[in-house]
C-alpha cells in the first residue's frame, strides 16, 4: 500500500508554475527489494505532470495535475531458483491528482492504466511467458 501512495506522490519544480507547464520526474522501481532482481540495465520509469488548472478556494489554493507514467523499456535481470531469466515491462499508467498549496496535501487522486510484464527463461520456452495488469489507485483526503 505504501508503494501505491508513494506513486502518486510527486514533487513541483523549483521554478514557478502555471496552467499547462509539465515537467517530468524520474523514479527507480521498487524492485530492488526483490530478491535476485537486477534494475541498473532497466532505467527509471518517467512521469511526466502537466498543470492542468488551478483553483483559488478561501485561503487554499489547491493545483491540478494530469499524470502520465511510462515505464522502462530495459531488461531486468532476475535469478530465482538457480534460474535466470529477464522481465520486460510495457505499458502506461495515467491520472490526475489535486494538491492543496495551504495543506501542503494531495485532496485527491487517481491513477489507473495496464502493465504488460514479459518474462524470459528456459523455463518458459522460446517464446517466454506474458503478464498482463490493470492498475487502479485513488487517493482522497477525509475531513
Amino acid at each position: 500500500m505504501s508503494t501505491g501512495v508513494q506513486a502518486m506522490t510527486f514533487g513541483f519544480p523549483d521554478h514557478p508554475v502555471g496552467r499547462g507547464d509539465s515537467w517530468t520526474v524520474t523514479t527507480e522501481l521498487p524492485l530492488s527489494q526483490v530478491p535476485g532482481a537486477n534494475t541498473s540495465q532497466a532505467g527509471p520509469a518517467r512521469t511526466t505532470l502537466t498543470v492542468r488548472e488551478i483553483r483559488i478556494a478561501g485561503a487554499d489554493t489547491s493545483v491540478v495535475l494530469d499524470i502520465k507514467t511510462e515505464f522502462p523499456s530495459g531488461p531486468i535481470q532476475v535469478t530465482a531458483g538457480g534460474q535466470s531469466g529477464t522481465l520486460k515491462l510495457d505499458g502506461r499508467l495515467t491520472g490526475h491528482q489535486q494538491f492543496s498549496i495551504s495543506r501542503g496535501a494531495i485532496l485527491d487522486g487517481t491513477i489507473k492504466g495496464n502493465t504488460k510484464m514479459h518474462m524470459a527463461n528456459a523455463m518458459f520456452g522460446a517464446k517466454g511467458m506474458d503478464v498482463l495488469t490493470d492498475t487502479e489507485s485513488s487517493i482522497f483526503l477525509l475531513p
